[in-house]
Parts: C-alpha cells; structure tokens; sequence
C-alpha cells in the first residue's frame, strides 16, 4: 500500500497583496499526475488547506474540482484533516458528499453532550476496493484549547501549557487504543494486521528540539523562524502548546503531521511533517519542498520524498546598488516567474533606483514586489535593515526591554507577563472569530 502525505497548501494565501492562484492550480495538476505516477492508494492532507477560514469561492472550487479529478484515478481513499487557518464547519459541509467518491473529511473535534471529545469520529476504517478493510486511520484534526483543555483565572502560562499537552497526550492515548482494539478484532476475524496512521496538526517536536526552540522562543524571530517555516500562525505563546513527539502513541505505523512548513522527522522516521508544497513567503524561497510517500508492505513502512518542483521563485536580495543590480541580472532568464524582495543597505536616492530597477527589469520574468531603502536611523542601528513589519512581537518585546536597559538576569518576570498577557490575547482573539 503506498500512501502520500501533504499538508499546508493555504489555498488562497497572498503574497504582499499578489494573487497565488496560477501557483497553486500548478501545484494542483502536478501532485494529481505524481498520484497517478506513483500509483498512490491513499492521500493524507494534515491541515491548513486553505489560508483562512473564509475562502473566496475561486479558490474552493479549485479544491473541489481537484477532489473531483482525484476521484477518476487509482487512488482509493483521501483523508482531510482541520489546520488552525481552517474552518471546521466549512471543511466538514460537504462531508457526507465527499464520503460517496472517498473523501473523509474530518474538519474539528465533535464534542459529545457531555463535552467531551468524541474521538469516534476520527477513527477512519479504510477498505478496498473488494470492500476488505485495509487500513485504519486516526484523523485528529487541529485541537483548539477550548474544545479539549480547561484554565482557570490566575493560570499561569505554565500550568496552562501542562494541561493543555496534557489533554493533546491524552486524546491521542484515546484514539490509538480504539484503533488498536478495532486492529485486533479484524485480525482475529480476517487474520490480517492493518497499518494504523495516525493525523495531527499541531506543533510537535522532539525533547531536545523542544528545549532548543524554548531557548529562542523569546529572543530571536530568525531562529525561531527557521525552525517553524514563515507563515506558521503561532498556536499558543512561545514555546507554549510543543508537543513531545514521544508522546505519539507506538501503535501507529507512520504519523502525517501538519502545521510546519518545512519537511522534517520529528525523533522517528515515521513521524513526519510533510511541509508546506510551495514556499509561504521570502523567508522559505530558497527552501526545497516535499511530498513524503510511505510504503506499507510486509508489516513494516518504509519512508521516502518526493521533491515539488518550483512553480515561481522568491527572491530576497540585500546589498548595494551593484550587489542588486548583478543579482538581477542572473534571474533575467529565468523561465519561470520570479518575485523579488528587494532591501537596499546604503543610503542612495531611492526614487532614482526604483527607476533604475524597473528599466533593468523591463520584459523579463522578474517583478519586484517590495523595495526598501533604510532609513538613516535604522542604518545607525544595525548593518542589516529590518522593517517593523517583518519584526514578531517577541522580537519587538525584547528590543524594549534592551531600550529600557533591563539587564538579562532580570527579565524573566518581564517576559512571562508578557508571555501570560499575549496568551490571554490570543485567546480572546480565538473566542471572537469562531
């Protein structure tokens, strides 16, 4: 059996005000011919279909009409699972039609009547074509606090972090011991041991990962960023809501897990981000993206990726006039799009290289969409140019705190207020907009 594994496409995801759309219809038509190549039997998509929970209708039919083609080739099953970008309630309408040509969709957690979490729903038993079970799938879908977790007024960030990995540790302990029952009973009835898959969006890391990305949580955006991917909504505060990978229970033959951008393992080889297919941003152009195919044969699951051509290419540019200006020069040719951030480091007259720029770009694929030119204040200030808006607000938070004079060894309590404060925001944010 051969399953492919994708997640984080944010259909619908602008860049700096341009449309992605052409990109992710290629993106679209490529992954459908690779599932016929491959002879794919099983599609997982771990989360984040689409960038926002109120995508435009071009764009939901662009996913629609992809389910629909799908639905004409050798792959027999496809399962969809809520991201954090996602809406639960528009992922899960279509739900009962989608089921009729093999789409299992499960958009958010169905809490039962006495609140709690009904993991039954997540718990997919795939068959064949001959209507024998093949494999069984735990599609947990992105988990908000509120559906799965409980806080009580003067928490502190900590104890809601513990509680709330808590409650995630315990779902999944849930789920696998219903597959692993459900696994024993068709054995025993059909004398076959199917694979189970575990689905997660969520933020999972190893425990040195997790120590690693505590460490820069609060100090430094780039390094947080490159563990992350851009894009990556942060789903709590911090270090807040990582999961330890160990955690995932051992009954699942391989976990399809979404929400970073870059395709990675998480401590097993069979625990794996898939990665968003096209980079998000500037900060994951120069990024190789991935599909991961796994191969279930003889009671074990051999791990392989797939590379995901380049449908445009971002490019990021810092330097002096002449630094720019060769830069340009190499992507002229290129034969694909090529969208450019462009950040001058000297003081010249930005009016006359903007000028300058559009001739030098004039009937080729490049476009630049954004150009900077630093001002005198922030040049005194570091070598590199760094605009408000590409700062996060721990990064921002932190520059105060150097501005204030607040030695390092006195901080803490000024970043776990704050830390607590963001959370309480977050929340409230989160609350208002379902």
């Amino acid at each position: 059996m051969k399953i492919l594994h994708t997640s984080d496409w944010h259909l619908g995801r602008m860049l700096l005000g341009r449309s992605r759309y052409g990109e992710f219809r290629l993106f679209l038509d490529w992954l459908l011919e690779k599932i016929v190549e491959r002879q794919i039997d099983v599609l997982l998509v771990a989360g984040d279909v689409f960038d926002t929970q109120t995508p435009g209708p071009r764009v939901q039919r662009l996913y629609y009409e992809f389910l629909h083609r799908l639905s004409g080739t050798g792959c027999r099953h496809v399962v969809v699972i809520g991201g954090n970008h996602d809406s639960p309630q528009l992922l899960d309408a279509p739900g009962e039609l989608l089921r009729r040509i093999n789409v299992h969709v499960v958009g958010g957690v169905d809490i039962a009547g006495d609140g709690c979490a009904n993991v039954e729903r997540e718990l997919l038993l795939l068959r064949g074509n001959d209507g024998a079970p093949e494999l069984i799938v735990c599609a947990v879908p992105f988990l908000r606090e509120r559906e799965i977790s409980w806080s009580e007024a003067g928490d502190s960030a900590t104890e809601k972090e513990r509680r709330l990995t808590g409650a995630i540790r315990d779902h999944y302990a849930e789920i696998a011991e219903k597959a692993g029952k459900l696994r024993a009973e068709i054995e025993r009835e059909h004398g076959t041991r199917l694979p189970i898959v575990g689905m997660g969006h969520l933020f999972a890391v190893a425990a040195r990962e997790r120590e690693l990305f505590s460490s820069v949580s609060e100090n430094d955006a780039e390094k947080r960023c490159s563990l992350t991917g851009e894009g990556v909504r942060e789903l709590y505060v911090g270090s807040l809501g990582a999961v330890d990978a160990s955690h995932f229970p051992a009954d699942f033959d391989y976990m399809a897990l979404g929400h970073l951008h870059i395709a990675r393992r998480v401590g097993s080889e069979t625990v794996r981000y898939s990665g968003s297919p096209l980079p998000m941003g500037f900060g994951e152009g120069s990024q190789r993206k991935y599909l991961v195919e796994s191969t279930y044969a003889d009671g074990a699951m051999s791990v392989g990726l797939i590379e995901v051509p380049r449908f445009s290419h971002l490019v990021s540019i810092a330097g002096s006039r002449e630094e720019i200006r060769e830069a340009v020069e190499k992507w002229k040719t290129s034969p694909l799009p090529v969208w450019m951030d462009v950040r001058l480091t000297e003081p010249l007259d930005s009016f006359g290289l903007q000028k300058e720029l559009d001739a030098w770009t004039a009937g080729t694929p490049i476009d630049i969409l954004r150009f900077f030119v630093p001002r005198p204040a922030v040049t005194r200030m570091s070598s590199v140019a760094l605009e408000i808006d590409m700062l996060d607000e721990h990064h921002l938070f932190k520059r105060r705190l150097d501005r204030a004079n607040i030695p390092e060894n006195d901080r803490e309590p000024y970043v776990r207020r704050y830390k607590e404060i963001l959370f309480s925001l977050a929340e409230e944010s989160r609350a208002n907009n379902q």
